[in-house]
């Protein structure tokens, strides 16, 4: 198996077990107003890993659409399994005869309504076809965010969590800059980059553990305490507002 270099860890949402009250830590860091501020809005979640805050993001807050990429195309295919389990195990918006009824509005959605062991006996239920809301509103693609066309405007939050250290580690201060750069111009006017970003002490721990990352990492000269200065003086953020996490490390919320 291939080191981890992109911070693709598997199983890592079982590693981190950071939940506060069945929730993501770090949705809990942004408050309640943030999270219920994302109904409606068209939002990107770079390093979505297996898919759990953004399939969370999308069934508790309605928004518009989440976009879930990874650069690992084996997680990005645990991330679509994953959201096709929570479906099954939904309990149905409104029943038909037997068949969840097509509306046209989002529904409340109730997870955990059925047992995980149902879909593996019936098999997966399908998504409705015109439905709006969940689960229509969350998609998974395999790209590199490094690599990617970005279009001007087109989200109004972008998540990047646990995931500067890798483009770091990765690409180099250069690459660093022009990630910071391309979340600014994807964003609408008012947009917000979510940001957390990893201690430098962590980016010892990775190179210790992957010696291939030491050549890049030896010759940074930005380091994370850095960041905020450049988002706002370089980059063209125009205010940061810091939320206290449970871990070692909190969130940002960068408005553009």
């Amino acid at each position: 198996m291939s080191a981890p270099i992109h911070g693709n860890y598997k199983n890592y949402y079982s590693k981190r077990q950071s939940n506060v009250n069945g929730i993501d830590s770090r949705l809990d860091a942004l408050g309640e107003d943030f999270c219920h501020s994302l109904r409606g809005k068209r939002i990107l979640d770079i390093g979505c890993n297996e898919g759990k805050i953004a399939i969370e993001i999308a069934q508790r807050y309605s928004p518009e659409v989440i976009h879930g990429i990874d650069i690992d195309a084996s997680l990005i295919n645990k991330a679509v399994k994953q959201l096709k389990l929570i479906w099954s195990t939904t309990k149905p918006v409104e029943e038909e005869k037997g068949k969840r009824k097509r509306v046209d509005e989002p529904a409340t959605v109730q997870p955990n309504y059925f047992p995980v062991s149902m879909p593996s006996i019936f098999g997966f239920v399908p998504f409705p076809e015109s439905m709006k809301g969940f689960p229509r509103n969350v998609e998974f693609k395999h790209a590199d965010v490094t690599r990617m066309e970005v279009e001007d405007g087109s989200y109004n939050v972008i998540l990047a969590l646990s995931l500067t250290k890798w483009i770091h580690l990765n690409g180099g201060d250069e690459q660093l800059l022009e990630f910071f750069n391309n979340a600014h111009k994807m964003l609408s006017d008012g947009g917000v980059l979510v940001l957390e970003a990893q201690l430098f002490k962590s980016y010892q721990n990775a190179v210790s553990d992957m010696r291939q990352l030491k050549e890049t990492f030896d010759r940074l000269e930005i380091d994370p305490s850095q960041f905020e200065k450049i988002l706002i003086k370089q980059i063209g953020f125009k205010k940061v507002r810091h939320c206290t996490g449970i871990r070692d490390r909190g969130v940002s919320i960068y408005t553009k």
